[in-house]
């Protein structure tokens, strides 16, 4: 009866920690970030404020991110691996990553 008992407090403590994580976790979209010097666009999938931050420091080109050979940087360490914004490339990351465009 202990081992019953045990095994459904870890049950119910392991289910309270993934419901935490779950409601804590930020909703993530896609959106194509435009790059002006180099005139081109890249689909990412993050949370809104991560793709609005992202994309105010490309527009100011500040450095803090950036982009190079379809690699996002952020303080010069490599993050994401960027695909061209095309229909066919959104199409296939919503369907990956689960997300919707951001509008």
């Amino acid at each position: 009866m202990k081992k019953i008992y045990m095994i459904l407090s870890i049950l119910a403590i392991s289910l309270t920690f993934i419901l935490i994580f779950y409601n804590s976790s930020e909703d993530k979209y896609s959106s194509c970030l435009y790059v002006p010097e180099l005139t081109k666009s890249y689909i990412i999938v993050d949370s809104k404020d991560n793709i609005e931050s992202i994309q105010k420091s490309l527009y100011s080109q500040n450095g803090y991110y950036h982009i190079k050979n379809d690699y996002l940087y952020k303080n010069n360490e490599k993050i994401k691996k960027l695909l061209n914004c095309t229909i066919d490339n959104m199409k296939f990351m919503n369907k990956k990553y689960n997300v919707n465009l951001l509008a």
